[in-house]
């Protein structure tokens, strides 16, 4: 699926001829109202997922960790990710967020204080004013730790290029998976990152985005707890709806035969905090959205997209079982309880059924 389109002149007919006849079949030969109506509705949903918007998980099937998802201002989409298939930063870009077409390397040239190292990982990438800019975390040249730099590139497919050295480091992984959200109310911007069994903190850029803005500071916001999952919090990733701030976050273990994890939810009224958990405002035991299932283990480190009709799309990824050598690219809808809180759906794990695919 990844790589098919279909043509516009099947995509007509199907939706026609081919649609009309099977509905007549089936409302005429069935003996019950309900058997035509979900039997109908499931031959609907299979034209659409074969020939056109509906899809299957996973949209990617190739190792793809730590998803960044965005539109570009030349009417694709992309999506960076981790170290993998024999790139320093993987990219890859669809029409439809459905079908994806893998690029390869989006950052060719390593960092000349991570040129040493073969640690790359969760890039985040936003587009102004005509330029890209990537955030990622890189194991510096010394060895002590993890460091968080920033790229920039006239083209989103890159290649991006490092500004020169990193904007902070840490002497293990304390500093890793960034990412920017420009604030709508304030027009501030922001960096989120954090992992390493310490806090997701928040500390504001400069409006150059390359830089820490004078006398801004880190601010914790996300914070571990005794609870399922949530030992170690990482991945963090901002939305702003119905005058909320959602701060979705994974954790525990990302990775391998001992993997265990999942993402979460918090919320604020404010950029930097106080965030209040799902747990703490419902009464829940933990505050996972997204778990694993028979099917799919460890999804997590999600990014969020809004499509043309304002739905909103969670990408993440995700192991399929028994695999535990890959972590494919799955796709997954938001919405929303009457509280407005997020939820995902087949009972908060990831589908694995043909879905209905977004309005691009």
């Amino acid at each position: 699926r990844q790589s098919t389109q279909s043509t516009g002149t099947i995509s007509v007919w199907l939706s026609g001829n081919v649609k009309l006849n099977i509905i007549n079949y089936l409302f005429f030969s069935l003996p019950t109202i309900r058997m035509k109506v979900r039997l109908a509705l499931s031959v609907l949903l299979l034209f659409e997922y074969v020939f056109g918007s509906a899809y299957l998980n996973p949209v990617l099937n190739k190792d793809f960790p730590d998803p960044t998802v965005m539109s570009s201002s030349n009417g694709f989409y992309y999506v960076y990710g981790t170290e993998g298939n024999g790139c320093n930063l993987q990219i890859a870009r669809s029409k439809d967020l459905v079908n994806w077409e893998w690029l390869g390397e989006a950052l060719p040239t390593k960092p000349t204080w991570a040129d040493k190292q073969g640690l790359f990982w969760a890039p985040d990438v936003q587009e102004h004013d005509g330029r890209y800019f990537m955030y990622f975390a890189a194991g510096q040249n010394s060895g002590a730790g993890m460091c968080i730099g920033v790229a920039t590139s006239s083209r989103p497919e890159g290649p991006f290029v490092d500004k020169g050295s990193p904007l902070v480091c840490d002497s293990n992984f304390y500093d890793i998976d960034p990412k920017s959200f420009d604030d709508p109310k304030s027009g501030k911007i922001y960096l989120y990152f954090g992992s390493d069994f310490h806090p997701i903190r928040v500390r504001e850029l400069n409006p150059d985005r390359m830089s820490f803005a004078p006398g801004s500071t880190e601010i914790p916001i996300i914070f571990t707890a005794n609870l399922d999952y949530q030992q170690l919090v990482e991945g963090c990733w901002i939305t702003y709806r119905n005058n909320y701030y959602y701060a979705y976050f994974s954790g525990n273990n990302c990775c391998g035969s001992n993997a265990h994890y999942a993402v979460m939810i918090a919320r604020s009224t404010s950029p930097t905090g106080p965030f209040e958990t799902i747990a703490n405002a419902t009464h829940r035991a933990n505050n996972v959205i997204l778990q694993e299932n028979s099917k799919w283990n460890a999804p997590g480190h999600n990014s969020v997209i809004v499509d043309k009709a304002g739905q909103e799309w969670m990408f993440y990824h995700a192991m399929e079982r028994p695999n535990i050598n890959a972590r494919f690219l799955l796709m997954d809808k938001i919405t929303y309880t009457p509280d407005g809180w997020p939820v995902m759906g087949n009972g908060g794990t990831p589908t694995t059924t043909p879905q209905n695919g977004p309005v691009v």
